[in-house]
Protein backbone atom coordinates (compact mmCIF):
# COMPACT_ATOMS: atom_id res chain seq x y z
CA UNK A 1 0.00 0.00 0.00
CA UNK A 2 3.17 2.46 0.78
CA UNK A 3 4.11 1.98 -2.57
CA UNK A 4 1.15 2.32 -4.44
CA UNK A 5 0.73 5.58 -2.23
CA UNK A 6 4.18 7.10 -3.31
CA UNK A 7 3.72 5.76 -6.95
CA UNK A 8 0.83 7.83 -6.95
CA UNK A 9 2.41 10.90 -5.40
CA UNK A 10 4.99 10.57 -8.40
CA UNK A 11 2.38 9.91 -11.08
CA UNK A 12 0.83 13.45 -9.51
CA UNK A 13 3.51 15.69 -9.48
CA UNK A 14 5.68 14.19 -12.54
CA UNK A 15 3.07 13.40 -15.08
CA UNK A 16 -0.30 15.33 -14.27
CA UNK A 17 1.08 18.58 -14.25
CA UNK A 18 3.54 19.89 -16.67
CA UNK A 19 6.63 21.82 -13.97
CA UNK A 20 9.53 22.19 -16.15
CA UNK A 21 10.39 25.63 -15.62
CA UNK A 22 10.59 25.73 -19.75
CA UNK A 23 6.84 25.25 -20.65
CA UNK A 24 5.24 26.22 -16.96
CA UNK A 25 3.35 29.03 -17.36
CA UNK A 26 4.10 32.45 -15.61
CA UNK A 27 1.44 33.42 -13.08
CA UNK A 28 2.88 36.64 -12.35
CA UNK A 29 2.29 37.55 -15.73
CA UNK A 30 -1.26 36.07 -15.84
CA UNK A 31 -2.14 38.57 -12.81
CA UNK A 32 -0.65 41.74 -14.65
CA UNK A 33 -3.21 40.83 -17.50
CA UNK A 34 -6.40 39.96 -15.02
CA UNK A 35 -5.46 43.85 -13.47
CA UNK A 36 -5.07 45.01 -17.11
CA UNK A 37 -8.14 43.40 -18.25
CA UNK A 38 -10.60 42.69 -15.53
CA UNK A 39 -13.23 39.76 -16.25
CA UNK A 40 -16.51 39.09 -15.41
CA UNK A 41 -16.95 35.90 -16.99
CA UNK A 42 -14.91 32.71 -17.01
CA UNK A 43 -12.30 32.96 -19.56
CA UNK A 44 -9.09 31.03 -21.58
CA UNK A 45 -6.02 33.06 -21.32
CA UNK A 46 -3.43 31.49 -24.26
CA UNK A 47 -0.12 31.55 -24.31
CA UNK A 48 1.50 30.63 -27.42
CA UNK A 49 4.69 30.41 -25.99
CA UNK A 50 4.30 28.09 -24.01
CA UNK A 51 2.24 26.11 -26.28
CA UNK A 52 5.50 26.37 -29.05
CA UNK A 53 7.47 25.42 -25.99
CA UNK A 54 5.52 22.01 -25.11
CA UNK A 55 5.21 21.28 -29.39
CA UNK A 56 8.78 21.67 -29.26
CA UNK A 57 9.51 19.60 -25.97
CA UNK A 58 7.95 16.86 -27.38
CA UNK A 59 9.38 16.71 -30.60
CA UNK A 60 12.63 16.82 -28.71
CA UNK A 61 11.72 13.70 -26.62
CA UNK A 62 10.68 12.30 -29.55
CA UNK A 63 12.54 13.27 -32.74
CA UNK A 64 11.29 10.39 -35.32
CA UNK A 65 7.87 10.69 -34.20
CA UNK A 66 5.88 13.34 -35.94
CA UNK A 67 2.59 14.64 -33.54
CA UNK A 68 -0.79 14.91 -34.53
CA UNK A 69 -3.37 17.25 -32.38
CA UNK A 70 -6.60 15.97 -31.98
CA UNK A 71 -8.52 19.78 -32.72
CA UNK A 72 -11.35 18.92 -30.53
CA UNK A 73 -9.09 19.42 -27.79
CA UNK A 74 -8.77 23.32 -28.54
CA UNK A 75 -9.31 24.69 -32.03
CA UNK A 76 -8.46 28.25 -31.26
CA UNK A 77 -7.16 29.10 -34.39
CA UNK A 78 -3.73 30.82 -32.95
CA UNK A 79 -3.47 27.09 -30.87
CA UNK A 80 -3.70 25.82 -34.38
CA UNK A 81 -1.34 28.25 -35.74
CA UNK A 82 1.27 27.66 -33.32
CA UNK A 83 1.54 24.06 -34.06
CA UNK A 84 1.04 24.12 -38.06
CA UNK A 85 4.53 26.73 -37.30
CA UNK A 86 5.95 23.68 -35.22
CA UNK A 87 5.10 21.10 -38.46
CA UNK A 88 2.39 19.28 -36.53
CA UNK A 89 0.06 17.11 -38.27
CA UNK A 90 -3.57 17.00 -37.36
CA UNK A 91 -6.71 14.43 -36.13
CA UNK A 92 -10.43 15.92 -37.09
CA UNK A 93 -13.19 14.14 -36.05
CA UNK A 94 -15.83 16.27 -38.05
CA UNK A 95 -15.88 18.41 -41.52
CA UNK A 96 -16.01 21.43 -38.90
CA UNK A 97 -12.40 20.61 -38.12
CA UNK A 98 -11.55 19.90 -41.58
CA UNK A 99 -12.97 23.22 -43.10
CA UNK A 100 -11.21 25.13 -40.02
CA UNK A 101 -7.60 23.36 -40.92
CA UNK A 102 -7.97 23.81 -44.71
CA UNK A 103 -8.81 27.30 -43.95
CA UNK A 104 -5.42 28.06 -41.99
CA UNK A 105 -3.71 26.26 -45.02
CA UNK A 106 -2.96 23.16 -43.38
CA UNK A 107 -2.86 20.57 -46.39
CA UNK A 108 -5.51 17.59 -46.77
CA UNK A 109 -2.79 15.36 -46.78
CA UNK A 110 -1.88 15.86 -43.17
CA UNK A 111 -4.93 15.16 -41.81
CA UNK A 112 -6.18 12.01 -40.01
CA UNK A 113 -9.98 11.55 -39.82
CA UNK A 114 -10.82 9.06 -37.01
CA UNK A 115 -14.42 9.71 -36.12
CA UNK A 116 -15.32 6.66 -35.38
CA UNK A 117 -19.00 6.94 -36.74
CA UNK A 118 -18.40 8.84 -40.20
CA UNK A 119 -21.20 9.31 -42.46
CA UNK A 120 -20.24 8.12 -45.87
CA UNK A 121 -21.54 12.05 -46.96
CA UNK A 122 -18.83 12.99 -44.47
CA UNK A 123 -16.27 10.73 -45.99
CA UNK A 124 -16.95 11.90 -49.05
CA UNK A 125 -16.29 15.30 -48.38
CA UNK A 126 -13.39 14.88 -46.82
CA UNK A 127 -11.93 12.64 -49.94
CA UNK A 128 -13.04 15.53 -52.08
CA UNK A 129 -10.95 17.87 -50.02
CA UNK A 130 -8.06 15.57 -50.20
CA UNK A 131 -7.91 13.72 -46.93
CA UNK A 132 -6.03 10.39 -47.71
CA UNK A 133 -5.57 9.03 -43.86
CA UNK A 134 -8.88 7.72 -42.43
CA UNK A 135 -8.78 5.81 -38.66
CA UNK A 136 -11.70 2.85 -38.78
CA UNK A 137 -12.38 0.92 -35.61
CA UNK A 138 -14.79 -1.78 -37.78
CA UNK A 139 -15.32 -4.00 -40.55
CA UNK A 140 -18.35 -1.78 -41.41
CA UNK A 141 -16.29 1.43 -41.37
CA UNK A 142 -13.36 -0.30 -43.52
CA UNK A 143 -16.44 -1.04 -46.58
CA UNK A 144 -17.45 2.19 -46.02
CA UNK A 145 -14.35 4.04 -46.50
CA UNK A 146 -13.20 1.74 -49.13
CA UNK A 147 -16.33 2.21 -51.04
CA UNK A 148 -15.75 5.92 -51.17
CA UNK A 149 -12.40 6.10 -51.49
CA UNK A 150 -10.76 2.38 -52.48
CA UNK A 151 -6.87 4.30 -52.30
CA UNK A 152 -7.22 5.28 -48.83
CA UNK A 153 -4.85 5.30 -46.39
CA UNK A 154 -6.54 3.14 -42.98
Amino acid sequence: MQMRTAARKRFDSEYLFDTHPEVSMDFAEVQRHLQQQPYTRPFLLLDSNLVRAKARRFTAAMPRVRPHYAVKANPHPQVLRTLIQEGAGFEIASIAELDLLLSLGVPAREIFYSNPMKSRAYVQYASAKGVEWFVVDSVEEVRKVASVKPDAKL
